[in-house]
């Protein structure tokens, strides 16, 4: 549960990151990064006690207009065991996601709904214990087996600077397996992405006066030129 710690640290302590100057409203672009993630992974076949294994995380992600999102990342885990019944686990995932990034206070903080798809790849040594009249396996056999998953969840995202996003998701993944359906993974995700090509959308109010300013054509002699052209002739 490191990582739902973290989650609920991250609705307190970045409060009074939302008093800093307001950003535009984040347009579209493209962004690349890494993360941690926190995750049951396999629950069909791994321990039920509820624990979470650690792994890596890498997405890149595609902000459309409005408020839709698309992701696509992938997640290597750790080699791990599965008390009784699996050794020497290896496990990845790749998934794909559409998002509604709803944006929250000043503009740089979203609060996110997730839907999607995983592809997970899970293959562990059968230890020869736990399991016994319900799955034909032998001691030593390796078990290699693949799921297509339904992906539901929530998160927020906090930008940071003018191209830097903190991620950090609550996800539930859904599949079928020996004709029974569901709930195959929980994951906890904490990611940080970077959107190299991301420019403003616009000027801010103060630029816009600036470059007003800039525009204004100067005086001559303390008359404006264009203005009172009779005067000038006179002199």
């Amino acid at each position: 549960m490191r990582l739902f710690l973290l989650f609920i640290l991250f609705l307190f302590l970045t409060t009074p990151i939302l008093a800093q100057e307001k950003t535009n409203q984040n347009p579209q672009h493209i962004s690349i990064g890494f993360g941690f993630t926190d995750a049951s992974i396999n629950s069909w076949q791994e321990s039920s006690t509820g624990l979470l294994n650690p792994g890596i995380r890498a997405l890149m992600d595609f902000k459309l207009k409005g408020v839709f999102q698309i992701e696509a990342a992938t997640n290597l885990f750790l080699i791990h065991n599965s008390a009784p019944s699996f050794d020497n686990i290896h496990a990845w995932n790749a998934e794909i996601n559409g998002m509604l990034a709803i944006p929250l206070n000043n503009g740089n903080r979203y609060f996110k709904f997730i839907l999607g798809m995983t592809y997970l790849d899970w293959k562990g040594i059968y230890s020869g214990r736990g399991l016994i009249g319900r799955m034909p396996y032998a001691t030593g056999d390796v078990i290699h087996s693949t799921f297509l998953e339904g992906n539901i969840g929530m998160g927020f995202t906090q930008q940071i600077g003018k191209r830097s996003f903190i991620d950090l998701d609550l996800r539930m993944r859904f599949s079928t397996y020996q004709n029974k359906f569901g709930q195959t993974d929980t994951s906890f995700q904490l990611a940080y992405h970077y959107a190299p090509s991301l420019h403003k959308k616009g000027k801010s109010d103060s630029e816009k006066i600036a470059d007003a300013n800039s525009k204004t054509k100067k005086p001559e002699n303390g008359i404006p030129r264009g203005k009172y052209k009779w005067l000038k002739k006179k002199r």
